[in-house]
């Protein structure tokens, strides 16, 4: 699991959110709904993250963005050995030049 604190997402990160929302009701209607839909994007991800680490994170051991990015995969068609593949393939350019390449 990452180091990330995801308690932190449960109030705070969404009443700034929220705050936000309510600062920018007098401005250019167009530019509001544009950004609008995109703090409401970004508030549905936060709530998602918040309930993956409820039910599989501090439990599970599961890190909720590790989740969310299987989930999008599986959404998207690919199987779960695309996606190791493509994770051996994101740690190879991660690793030094003079390591050992990780068994598959």
């Amino acid at each position: 699991m990452t180091d990330i604190n995801y308690d932190k997402l449960k109030g705070s990160t969404v009443a700034i959110i929220e705050n936000v929302e309510g600062f920018l009701s007098d401005f250019d209607i167009e530019k509001l709904t544009i950004l609008k839909k995109k703090l409401g994007l970004i508030k549905g991800i936060i709530g998602d993250i918040a309930k993956i680490n409820d039910c599989c994170g501090k439990n599970g051991g599961i890190d909720p963005l590790v989740m969310m990015m299987m989930m999008k995969n599986m959404n998207d068609g690919k199987t779960p050995e695309d996606m190791m593949k493509k994770t051996f393939e994101y740690f190879r350019k991660l690793m030094p030049k003079n390591s050992e390449d990780p068994k598959e």
